[in-house]
């Protein structure tokens, strides 16, 4: 779970040096993936 975790912000990291403009849209991204899995 710790790996995971580490490897999300990186990627997290890299993505918002290559595209700042567009980590709200991945975090939207994350967020639907989260509802998903697991709806309320």
């Amino acid at each position: 779970l710790m790996v995971y975790i580490i490897i999300i912000v990186i990627y997290v990291n890299i993505y918002f040096k290559l595209h700042p403009k567009k980590i709200l849209k991945l975090f939207t991204m994350i967020h639907l993936k989260k509802l998903l899995v697991f709806p309320l």
